[in-house]
């Protein structure tokens, strides 16, 4: 599930491009390589690098991905253009192929650690080169504005031109849909990489461990897995919660839309984040949303469309969403999903992409 949003930006783009995705893995149960496949109709070279050993690991990123890099332009052509999708090893492959071979590139950021939290910004090195990466890119860009001016506070892109593209969503899958449940068990989605130091999970369960308690008849979602899959799992059991949280494991998008048309409202717990696709996805369906106001989210919930509460209080969170199981039905779901098609839709960050790559024409 990690990367699913750069996937989405480059499967949209595959329709105006033909773009090759060079992905760098570290898989110990596989040998070093590069592997070659189509998934979605992207090409994706994607390059396993075996050791543990760091210096070892560096070297190999080094030499390899310029390989699997020449092999690329062997196999089509030389690219027009480079698209970085998070910093910042990737970006000082770009820059190199912007000295080697001239090809101009653009930086696209996702991830979170310029916020205070996790606040893992800090090797003096990775400052200095992701600093250098962007002052050489020719336009940067970022998936919310709170990240933008996260990574400005860092002194990164000072002065350069900046553009929000948000992550992208297929209409066709996520879209609003009137079917709902039986309304006397309210059930609430929650869709992650069963991550607990970010996702919050564990405070997710203590949330329905209260609202049961208070006599709540609700249902809880969670679709998914990862590595503390089986500890939440474990937790669930503890407070005797089998009856009331669903776990799904990882569906698939069509999957995980039908879930979503099938629950009367969204919940994000997190300790930190950027702005999820999840919630997207829920807002292109037309659910209202109750989420921590961390990262970015702010950006995406108003008052039309769900509740903010803040990050690590779960008293809230618990008031948040006994009120959203008192008031869902009073949001007006097609006015949610019209306003997330203007944002999130393929249409519309295809515009978003193709206003970044016509930077580098003017």
């Amino acid at each position: 599930m990690f990367g699913l949003f750069v996937h989405k930006h480059a499967v949209l783009m595959s329709k105006d491009y033909t773009i090759s995705v060079l992905h760098v893995s570290y898989y110990n149960n596989e040998p070093n390589g590069l592997y070659v496949g189509q998934m979605d109709g992207v090409q994706v070279f994607r390059l396993n690098i075996k050791t543990k050993f760091r210096p070892l690991r560096w070297l190999y990123f080094i030499v390899a991905s310029q390989k699997a890099y020449r092999h690329i332009i062997k196999r089509n052509e030389k690219p027009i253009i480079n698209h970085v999708h998070v910093l910042t090893r990737m970006g000082v492959l770009a820059l190199w192929f912007k000295f080697r071979y001239g090809i101009p590139f653009v930086v696209t950021e996702h991830w979170s650690r310029y916020f205070s939290a996790p606040g893992t910004y800090r090797n003096v090195f990775r400052k200095y080169f992701t600093r250098k990466v962007c002052r050489k890119a020719a336009a940067l860009s970022a998936v919310s504005n709170s990240l933008k001016n996260a990574m400005l506070n860092h002194n990164i892109g000072v002065n350069k031109k900046w553009l929000i593209i948000n992550n992208a969503v297929n209409e066709n899958v996520f879209n609003l849909d009137d079917n709902r449940l039986n309304d006397s068990v309210i059930s609430f989605i929650n869709v992650s990489c069963f991550e607990d130091r970010s996702k919050n999970l564990s405070g997710l369960v203590e949330c329905v461990r209260r609202l049961v308690d208070d006599g709540l008849n609700i249902k809880c979602i969670l679709v998914g897995t990862g590595q503390d899959y089986e500890r939440i799992a474990l937790l669930v059991k503890e407070k005797n919660l089998e009856n009331n949280i669903v776990f799904t494991g990882q569906l698939t998008e069509q999957q995980v839309a039908e879930y979503m048309n099938r629950s009367h409202f969204y919940v994000q717990s997190s300790n930190y984040e950027n702005v999820p696709v999840v919630i997207s996805e829920a807002l292109m369906c037309g659910l209202p949303v109750v989420a921590t106001n961390v990262g970015g989210v702010a950006e995406m919930i108003d008052e039309s469309n769900g509740y903010l509460v803040n990050g690590g209080q779960l008293n809230e969170l618990v008031s948040a969403i006994r009120l959203m199981t008192e008031n869902y039905s009073e949001f007006d779901r097609k006015k949610i999903n019209n306003s997330a098609m203007q944002k999130y839709s393929n249409m519309a960050v295809r515009q978003q992409i193709m206003q970044l790559y016509s930077i580098i024409d003017e």
